[in-house]
C-alpha cells in the first residue's frame, strides 16, 4: 500500500485509518496498543501518535492535521515531514484502509480455520470447541485461590526443596533414575499419555483461571494437536487490554506456574512412594512438569509462553515480526538498500535481529529432529504414507517461505533505495562459496561407543557344584601358585564320601576274615569273588566323588589376581546369614551361603594383558578395520586417554547387553524374544587393545570399568555423509 497524498496543501489526506482498529490506554493514557484484528498484532503507539492515527479520517489535510496536534500538544515540534513518516508506518503496518488494488488483503490476512492449519502445519494445529462468555462466581473464587500470594510463597518455597530432594536422592543413588527410566513398560506407556493429557490440560485451565483472576476475557477454548497428541488449548490473547504488563506477564506465565505446582505435588509423591506404579509415574510427572515445560513452554524461541512473557515484560509488541522485520532490513541495508528507521521498532533494532537469528535456528534444528523423530516413528510402523504427507506439508511450507524470501528481495531492486546489484551478486557469489565450502570440503568424521575394560587372559571360575561358601581370601592382593582362593563345601557329598569309605573298610574287613576261614571252610570260598567285586563299585564311586571335593577348593593356577564377579544372589535358607549377598557373593559375610551349581564366582588373572571390549552398531561397523586407532577415555579418570588397536571384530551381532554395560544410559536396550535385554538395533562386539598401559599401571585398571571409545574415521563431505545415510536407510531389505 502506497501512501497517497495530494501536492496542495490544503488538499485533504486520501489515508483513513481502519475503523475496526483496538485500542487500549497503557500507563496512564501515555501509552497506547492498537491491536489489528485480522491477524492478531499488536503496535504500540504515544499519546501524540495514537492522536494523529485518529485524525487520518480521509477529510482533514496534513496542514489541518498538524495544526490540530501543535494545539494539543504545544510543546512538540510537529511537521508535515513527521505525518508523512508515521502515516508510512501506518501504512506498513497495515492499519489504514485497503485501496482497490488491495481489497484482498482483508482475505489473506484473516486467521486461517483449523482445516488450513492442519494442511500447512500437520504437527501442531487447532479445533476450537467453546467461546466462554463469562465466568462464574465459583470460577473466579478457584482463580482467587490458585493465585493467592500465599500459596505463590509457599509454591517457591518448595521448589528448592523439592530440588534437593530429586538431587540428593539421585547423586546417592545415581542407578535409581536410570531404573525408573527402565520401568516404563507395558501399560505404563498408555498411563504416562493420559497423564500428559491431564497436565497439559491443566496447564491451559490454569491460563483460563489466570484471566479470570485479573478480568481479562478467554476467547476460545479447543483441542489442541501437538505431534498428533490432543490437549486443550485455550486463546488469552484479550489479555493484551489489560494496562498492567505484569498481568498480562502472569496470564502468559499461568501454565508455566500450574506445572510447576504438579511437579512440586509429583516429587513428594516419588519422594515418599515405594517402587511401583505410582513412583513411575510421579518420577515422570515430575521431569515434564519442570524440565519439559521450561525448556518448551518457557523457550521465547516458539511463540508459547515465554514469548508472550518476555513480549510484555521487554514492552515489544509482534516481537517474532519485529525481529524478523529488523534482520530483513539490516540484511537490505547490507546489500547497500535502505537503512532500518529506528521509530519502526520498540528496541533496538540490532537487538531483535539477534533474537530472530537465535529463534529461527533453533526452530530449524526442531523442525530437523521432528521430521527425523516422525520417520522412524512411524515408517517402522507401515504409517510411510503419513510421514510423506507431513514432509511434503512441510516442503510446501518452507517452499512459500522462499518465494516470499525471493519475491520480497526483488521488490527491493525497485523501490525507493534499490538494492545495489554489485554488491548483491558479490554477497550471492560469497554465499554460494560458502555453501559449497561447507557441502564439498572434507571434515573430520569420527563416532563414540560405549566400553569397558576387560583381561584377554582371564579364567572364569564357577561353581562346580551346589555348595556352601567356607573359605575366602582376601582378593585384594597378587595370589601365587597353588594359593588357595576360595572353598565350598557340600555337606552331602562328604557325607557320602564317609559312608564309602565305612562300607569299604567293613567289605575289606570281612574280606579278610572270609580268606582266613576260607581254609578250613570251602563255603566261604565262594563269597570271596562278591566281596571283592563290591569293593572294586565302592572304590569306583568313591573315585568319581572324591574329585568332585577337590574341584570346590579353587587354587591359583599361576601368579596373577582373582576378581570377583558382580553377580546378586539370594541365601539359602539354611544359612545363617539371613541376608541377600552383597554387590559380590565372595564377600566375608556371605560365609555359609549356598551357592548354586554353574554361578560365576569371578574371574583368576594376570592382568598383563588389558582390552576393551565396546559395543559397535551395524551401521559403523564398516567403517572399522583390524588394526586401525582409537582411544578410550574411562569414566573414572576422564582426563587420561587410552590408545588402542583394534584387534578382533566378531563376525556375527551379540545376542545381548553384555552386564558390564547393562543400565548404561548411552546403550539403548530393549526386550528380546526369549525377555532378556538387548541393543535396540544390531550391535557387534569389538575388542581393542591397550598399548599405553606400561609398567604396572594393568595391574591397577579394573575389570568392567566403564568408557567411551573414539573411533577417528576417514574424513567425509557433508554431501557424503548424505549419500551414505540415504543409501543405508532406503536400501532394499
Amino acid at each position: 500500500m502506497t501512501v497517497n497524498v495530494i501536492e496542495s496543501k490544503n488538499a485533504a489526506c486520501l489515508e483513513r485509518l481502519r475503523v475496526d482498529i483496538e485500542w487500549v490506554s497503557y500507563d496512564q493514557g501515555t501509552r497506547w496498543v492498537a491491536r489489528d484484528p485480522l491477524s492478531g498484532a499488536f503496535f504500540y503507539f504515544g499519546d501524540m501518535e495514537t492522536a494523529a492515527a485518529k485524525l487520518f479520517d480521509g477529510r482533514r489535510s496534513l496542514a489541518q492535521i498538524a495544526k490540530t496536534l501543535k494545539q494539543n500538544f504545544p510543546s512538540t515540534a510537529i511537521s508535515e515531514k513527521w505525518l508523512l513518516s508515521f502515516l508510512s508506518k501506518l501504512s506498513r503496518a497495515y492499519l489504514l484502509m485497503p485501496s482497490q488494488r488491495s481489497q484482498h488483503l482483508e482475505h489473506h490476512r484473516a486467521a486461517p480455520s483449523w482445516l488450513v492449519q492442519l494442511f500447512f502445519s500437520p504437527l501442531s494445529f487447532r479445533v476450537p470447541l467453546w467461546r466462554p462468555r463469562k465466568f462464574s462466581i465459583g470460577f473466579r473464587a478457584i482463580a482467587r485461590l490458585l493465585f493467592h500470594p500465599a500459596l505463590i510463597v509457599a509454591l517457591l518455597l518448595a521448589i528448592p526443596i523439592c530440588l534437593f530432594l530429586f538431587l540428593n536422592s539421585v547423586l546417592s543413588n545415581p542407578d535409581e533414575a536410570i531404573n525408573d527410566l527402565q520401568r516404563i513398560q507395558g501399560d505404563r506407556w498408555i498411563w504416562m499419555l493420559v497423564v500428559y493429557l491431564v497436565v497439559k490440560s491443566l496447564h491451559e485451565i490454569g491460563h483460563v483461571l489466570a484471566c479470570a483472576r485479573w478480568g481479562a476475557d478467554c476467547k476460545e477454548i479447543g483441542f489442541l494437536f501437538l505431534f498428533f497428541v490432543p490437549c486443550l488449548y485455550c486463546d488469552t490473547t484479550d489479555s493484551w487490554k489489560l494496562s498492567s504488563r505484569w498481568q498480562r506477564a502472569a496470564i502468559a506465565a499461568a501454565g508455566i506456574y500450574v506445572e510447576l505446582l504438579i511437579a512440586c505435588i509429583a516429587c513428594f509423591i516419588w519422594f515418599f512412594t515405594p517402587e511401583g506404579l505410582e513412583h513411575t509415574l510421579a518420577a515422570s510427572t515430575m521431569v515434564m512438569c519442570s524440565v519439559g515445560t521450561i525448556l518448551i513452554n518457557g523457550n521465547p524461541c516458539f511463540r508459547y509462553d515465554g514469548y508472550y512473557i518476555l513480549s510484555d515484560l521487554w514492552r515489544v509488541p509482534n516481537l517474532s515480526q519485529q525481529s524478523s522485520t529488523a534482520l530483513w532490513m539490516l540484511f537490505v541495508h547490507a546489500l547497500g538498500g535502505r537503512k532500518p528507521d529506528a521509530r519502526e521498532f520498540d528496541k533496538d533494532h540490532r537487538i531483535l535481529a539477534c533474537f530472530a537469528v537465535v529463534s529461527t535456528v533453533y526452530r530449524l534444528t526442531v523442525l530437523c529432529f521432528l521430521i527425523w523423530l516422525v520417520w522412524f516413528i512411524l515408517v517402522p510402523r507401515g504409517l510411510g504414507f503419513l510421514s510423506v504427507f507431513v514432509f511434503a506439508t512441510m516442503a510446501g511450507g518452507i517452499l512459500f517461505q522462499v518465494y516470499r524470501f525471493f519475491n520480497s528481495l526483488l521488490a527491493e531492486f525497485f523501490s525507493d533505495h534499490p538494492i545495489q546489484l554489485m554488491r548483491f551478486l558479490l554477497v550471492s557469489v560469497f554465499l554460494a562459496a560458502v555453501v559449497c565450502f561447507g557441502a564439498f570440503v572434507p571434515i573430520p568424521n569420527s563416532f563414540r561407543a560405549r566400553g569397558y575394560l576387560d583381561f584377554a587372559d582371564k579364567l572364569s571360575v564357577y561353581a562346580t557344584q551346589t555348595a556352601t561358601l567356607s573359605y575366602i581370601a582376601p582378593y585384594d592382593r597378587e595370589f601365587k601358585k597353588d594359593q588357595v582362593v576360595l572353598e565350598l563345601e557340600c555337606p552331602e557329598k562328604i557325607l557320602m564320601l564317609q559312608k564309602l569309605d565305612d562300607e569299604i573298610a567293613t567289605v575289606k574287613l570281612k574280606y579278610a576274615l572270609l580268606k582266613k576261614s576260607a581254609v578250613n571252610d570251602s563255603a566261604a570260598s565262594f563269597e570271596l569273588p562278591s566281596l571283592l567285586e563290591l569293593g572294586k563299585e565302592l572304590e569306583t564311586r568313591r573315585n568319581l566323588i572324591e574329585p568332585e571335593l577337590k574341584e570346590l577348593v579353587f587354587r591359583a593356577s599361576d601368579d596373577g589376581f582373582f576378581i570377583p564377579a558382580p553377580t546378586k544372589l539370594a541365601p539359602a535358607l539354611t544359612s545363617p546369614n539371613h541376608m541377600e549377598f552383597a554387590n559380590t557373593p565372595l564377600h566375608s559375610s556371605n560365609l555359609g551361603c549356598t551357592v548354586e551349581r554353574g554361578t560365576l564366582l569371578g574371574w583368576f588373572s594376570s592382568k598383563s594383558n588389558v582390552v576393551i571390549q565396546t559395543l559397535v552398531p551395524e551401521a559403523d561397523l564398516k567403517s572399522l578395520r583390524i588394526g586401525m586407532h582409537a582411544s578410550c577415555l574411562l569414566d573414572e579418570e576422564p582426563s587420561r586417554s587410552i590408545d588402542c588397536l583394534i584387534k578382533k571384530i566378531s563376525p556375527e551381532p551379540v545376542d545381548g547387553i553384555p552386564l558390564e554395560l547393562f543400565g548404561d544410559p548411552m546403550v539403548v536396550s530393549v526386550r528380546g524374544p526369549t525377555g532378556g535385554f538387548q541393543a535396540e538395533t544390531p550391535h557387534y562386539l569389538i575388542t581393542l587393545e591397550t598399548v599405553t598401559l606400561a609398567g604396572n599401571e594393568h595391574q591397577r585398571v579394573n575389570k568392567g570399568a566403564r568408557g567411551s571409545v573414539h573411533f577417528q574415521l576417514e574424513s567425509k563431505t557433508i554431501v557424503a555423509r548424505i549419500g551414505d545415510y540415504l543409501r543405508t536407510t532406503f536400501r532394499p531389505k
